[in-house]
C-alpha cells in the first residue's frame, strides 16, 4: 500500500505517542492519545506474524470535533455514560443478568 503524506495518514499520531489501552470484554478496545487528542474503538486480533496483540480500528473520536457546537457530542456522552451505568447498577442490585454481549 503507498500512503501519500498528504493524505489521511499525514498525522501518524500512533507512531509519535503510545496510546493508553482499555480491554473492553475479550476482543474489544478503546485506546487514547492525549496529546493528539484522539480516541479510538476497534477489535484486538493476533498478528500472523508476529503472534502479538495488534489493534484493529473501527472508529475513531477527535476531541476537537467532541467539543464543537458548543460540546453538544460531549455532554451527550457524560449523559449517557451516568445513565448506562445507573442502569447497570439497577440491574445488579435487582438481580439482573450479568453477561457481556
Amino acid at each position: 500500500m503507498v500512503i501519500d503524506k498528504n493524505g489521511p495518514y499525514k498525522n501518524k499520531y500512533w507512531e509519535n505517542e503510545k496510546g493508553e489501552v482499555v480491554v473492553l470484554g475479550n476482543d474489544k478496545f478503546l485506546r487514547c492519545f492525549d496529546q493528539a487528542g484522539k480516541l479510538q474503538f476497534g477489535t484486538i486480533y493476533k498478528d500472523g506474524r508476529t503472534g502479538e496483540d495488534a489493534y484493529a480500528i473501527k472508529f475513531v473520536i477527535d476531541r476537537k470535533t467532541l467539543f464543537a457546537n458548543n460540546g453538544n457530542a460531549a455532554s451527550y456522552l457524560r449523559v449517557m455514560i451516568d445513565d448506562w451505568e445507573e442502569m447497570l447498577e439497577h440491574e445488579h442490585s435487582d438481580g439482573g443478568d450479568d453477561h457481556d454481549d
